[in-house]
């Protein structure tokens, strides 16, 4: 701290109605134990100055500026104790200007020339009055080491709203209560590279079957070397990110929208990541009076809201591992129902023993593979769009297929329905059960998930008969080991394994 020169306020009521007070130089307002009042339209310009507050500072209707164009420091918002502004403009021809405290606005904060550095620490805005103003490429908040901006307000049925005008607007038929917004700018890792320099974390009260509308705006100016047209939204569920279904871009406007939320979390921008679409069914729970597989474990509360295939040691060689979902998502029913955890896995095609990546996914009970909000075709972060891998598919007590043939990840979204065309797996129809009406499944049995249904997974699964919940020997996955199992599900396919190593 500078202590040169100082206007200091010690342990006394001082009170700005209507008037002004001009600090210059590398001066500092400071606050000592003492009661500053700001009220009646008065302005406080600090040219050049650094604000400290240690005592109390309220502000009913003034307006403190920060101008001048010194360094960071000369031009800090400091102190132990939170500052509550009712009007702070950011007026700074270089430099800017930095927090050194959280503080709060309960009106406006104008963004006139220069950036405010977060600087790890935290702006709310009043619930109902605190605003963004003239927030623009060359004048915006900014937070590389951390920070945030927050503001709590009601959203009910909200349509096109962007509360505190922080760039994120909502729309949706549903009641959202109170409902936090957080805006960060540190860039995420994510698909081998960056986030843009800004996120947002949605949480209502009300969070689910929302069928919710996000607009996601950003400036230039955060693009952070991402090619404006590859930008699509990226969320975070857990610690996971995951590019979801596909958005529409207005790069005129700079925004990314997206449709058809079903509960909000966290968000932000990147270059979209590879993406499959990947169709698979289990000869466990299959059902061949609906053409679908049955979704018991959902029905019973069984399936687990964090992948299993870590704790069965299967292997993660990039990232991936300890995916989570909402259990929120296990509320759908009918064919987007889940009916249980698989394992995908990118392999080499010039070693199909080489795993380049891996992820857990939700498998609906129409085949479908999606990513962790249930609905999403599965993307793979951190793989670039020139590999053409194999593409294999696993299951917990089931045998593993592989493709036949790569696919190409720059073309687009590649298609694979291995639940009806056998010559996509290798090894054609005899790596795959027959269901005879049109549809193949993965083969059943495999208890400890070798790859092959052996004299020893009868053994286990013998062992294991009366047991119910979420259990390897539950082959049909109705939440029960039964003789079922053992008899249907395991017993017919001894001695039938995988056409890949594991």
């Amino acid at each position: 701290m500078k202590n040169n020169k100082f206007l200091l306020y010690p342990l006394v009521l001082l009170s700005l109605f209507g008037s002004s007070i001009i600090g210059y130089g590398q001066t500092q307002l400071r606050i000592e134990g003492g009661h500053l009042v700001q009220s009646g339209g008065s302005q406080m310009v600090l040219q050049n100055a650094e604000f400290i507050n240690n005592g109390t500072f309220e502000s009913t209707l003034g307006t403190v500026v920060m101008m001048g164009d010194g360094s960071d420091a000369q031009s800090a918002i400091g102190g132990d104790s939170l500052s509550t502004f009712y009007n702070l403009q950011i007026n700074k021809s270089a430099n800017g200007a930095q927090l050194q405290q959280n503080i709060q606005i309960n009106n406006e904060l104008v963004m006139t020339s220069g950036t405010l550095d977060l600087n790890g620490d935290t702006i709310t805005l009043e619930s109902v009055n605190g605003n963004i103003v003239n927030e623009s490429e060359s004048s915006r908040v900014i937070g590389p080491s951390g920070g945030m901006i927050q503001k709590t307000v009601t959203l009910n049925a909200p349509s096109n709203e962007n509360p505190g005008n922080m760039g994120v607007s909502i729309s949706s038929s549903q009641d959202l209560g109170s409902t936090l917004i957080q805006r960060a700018h540190p860039a995420q890792g994510l698909n081998g590279g960056n986030s843009i320099e800004r996120s947002f974390t949605i949480a209502p009260t009300n969070n689910g079957d929302l069928g919710a509308t996000l607009r996601f705006y950003y400036l230039d100016a955060e693009l952070n070397s991402n090619t404006e047209s590859d930008l699509g939204p990226w969320r975070q569920d857990s610690a996971f990110w995951y590019n979801p279904a596909s958005a529409n871009l207005d790069a005129t406007n700079n925004y990314v929208q997206v449709d058809s939320i079903d509960f909000f979390s966290r968000w932000t921008l990147a270059a979209s990541a590879p993406k499959l679409e990947l169709n698979v069914l289990l000869a466990g729970p299959y059902d061949s009076s609906s053409g679908e597989m049955t979704d018991d474990l959902r029905s019973t509360d069984l399936v687990p809201t964090t992948e299993p295939y870590t704790a069965l040691s299967y292997d993660y060689p990039a990232s991936g591992g300890g995916e989570q979902i909402d259990a929120r998502i296990l509320v759908q029913t009918g064919s987007n129902a889940i009916v249980d955890w698989v394992f995908v896995e990118l392999r080499s095609s010039a070693d199909v023993s080489t795993v380049i990546a891996a992820r857990a996914a939700l498998l609906q009970k129409d085949g479908d593979v999606v990513d962790l909000d249930g609905r999403s075709n599965l993307s793979f972060p951190e793989i670039a769009t020139t590999e053409t891998p194999l593409i294999s598919i696993r299951h917990r007590n089931h045998i593993g297929i592989l493709a036949a043939s790569t696919v190409d990840l720059s073309n687009g979204t590649p298609v694979l329905d291995f639940s009806t065309d056998p010559s996509l797996v290798e090894g054609g129809a005899a790596a795959l059960l027959d269901f005879g009406d049109g549809n193949y499944g993965l083969i059943s049995g495999d208890f400890d998930g070798d790859g092959q249904v052996q004299n020893t997974d009868r053994n286990a699964l013998t062992s294991n008969l009366g047991t119910s919940g979420y259990l390897p020997g539950d082959i049909d996955l109705n939440g029960q080991v039964q003789n079922t199992d053992l008899q249907i599900k395991l017993t017919p396919n001894l001695g039938r394994g995988a056409q890949f190593s594991y």
